[in-house]
């Protein structure tokens, strides 16, 4: 048995990503009540919640994806051709400073949890992250002048980052787009053939696959527990890195057919990015902001999840439609790998999720007036760290519900 399970390291990873996430998200709910780490409705108006619901889920999903690895490397279960090829072949180093860059992420989520922080210096935290990277040599791999390159990895970083925070607004919806992006990048770097896998990244993919399940236990309706910005800023962050980390194509045989795998990273994570610009686009359009970037950093009941329940569908028919769209995401972004030499495979992809999001779009934009009490859009956020006085009622043995 045991034999068995050092020969199928995935299983071992996944399981144990599991276990700890599950327990760590456990214990974290009843610290987060104590600590006063709570998520209350009626500070933040564009809330949908009922109840207030603990934040710090996303420090107990985090637990269980670097517990996983870590365990994995101490039983011996990740051998000399697995992660610690990765870690060699990519210069421990630039492991090291992914680490670094997920905790420094997590941290300025949290305190934008109990204490905003400005969109500026946000901005300019994350753009020191993404110089260290660099620095590090950790550099979105596109056939672009070197110049460009810190332009576009900082653009896409934060671009990822942005998209998680702003669809983690409904019950199971980030976790959920989570699941789906780790666990299609794990089969994207397994490979067709052991040629072509990507050992390193398919552990690590594998690993946040299961940490992000084990969260979903408690954070499907009615959540139990939220992600807080901690988790959904490091959770872009590392879908964001993890492409960055691969190999999709080789730019020094660049040809239109060689590079349109590049494409992939960008299915995968389309519809937090198509989110986030929709969203961004009808607000400007509607002139509920006056510019683009106040059209980012406002919230608000407009995004395509409040849509789909203005439409009248529950929280899990949400839940299934967001899932149904970024089946349709993955699925052509593998198919693209796959088969991206062929180029009128790839554009059948893009232009079947292309008229997806198309179709999508327009069934939802007359869901929400954007000028209505309902939508509730506002620049103004309150800290939800709960009061003193007010801790009593929420001791561990009272039911939260969303």
């Amino acid at each position: 048995m045991t034999g068995l399970l050092f020969k199928y390291p995935h299983y071992v990873i996944f399981i144990t990503a599991y276990a700890l996430s599950e327990l760590a998200v456990t214990f974290l709910i009843r610290i987060s009540k104590r600590l006063g780490a709570i998520d209350r409705p009626e500070l933040q108006a564009y809330k949908t919640q009922k109840e207030p619901v603990p934040f710090l889920g996303g420090l107990g999903l985090f637990i269980g994806f670097f517990g996983a690895l870590a365990l994995s490397l101490r039983w011996g279960v990740i051998g000399d051709s697995g992660l610690s090829a990765f870690l060699e072949a990519q210069e421990t180093r630039v492991a090291i400073a992914v680490l670094v860059g997920g905790a420094a992420t997590a941290l300025m989520g949290l305190v934008d949890d109990f204490r905003p922080i400005h969109a500026g210096l946000k901005l300019l935290g994350l753009c020191a992250i993404v110089a260290m990277l660099m620095y590090f040599g950790l550099v979105i791999q596109f056939p672009v002048y070197p110049a460009l390159k810190f332009a576009v990895t900082l653009l896409w970083i934060v671009g990822v980052i942005s998209a998680f925070n702003a669809i983690d607004n409904t019950d199971g919806v980030a976790g959920t787009t989570a699941f789906y992006v780790s666990g299609f990048t794990f089969m994207i770097a397994w490979g067709a053939s052991a040629s072509e896998a990507q050992q390193g990244l398919s552990f690590l993919a594998i690993a946040l696959a299961g940490a992000t399940l084990g969260f979903l236990r408690h954070n499907r309706p009615p959540a139990k527990v939220y992600l807080g910005n901690s988790g959904s800023f490091a959770l872009g962050f590392l879908v964001a890195v993890m492409p960055i980390s691969g190999r999709w194509a080789s730019p020094e045989t660049a040809t239109w057919e060689t590079m349109l795998p590049l494409l992939a990273p960008l299915l995968l994570v389309s519809y937090p990015l198509f989110d986030l610009c929709y969203t961004v686009f009808l607000r400007w359009r509607k002139g509920i902001v006056r510019n683009v970037v106040e059209a980012v950093v406002v919230s608000g009941r407009d995004h395509t999840a409040h849509r789909l329940s203005a439409l009248g569908l529950s929280k899990w028919q949400v839940l299934i439609v967001v899932g149904l769209m970024n089946g349709i995401a993955c699925v052509s972004a593998l198919v693209l790998v796959r088969f991206g030499s062929n180029l009128w495979v790839a554009l059948a992809c893009i232009a079947v999720l292309g008229l997806a999001y198309l179709g999508f779009g327009r069934a939802l934009r007359d869901a929400v007036d954007l000028r209505s009490p309902e939508a509730r859009i506002s620049n103004r956020k309150s800290t939800a760290r709960i009061t003193p006085a007010d801790r009593e009622a929420n001791r561990p043995t009272r039911e939260v519900n969303a």
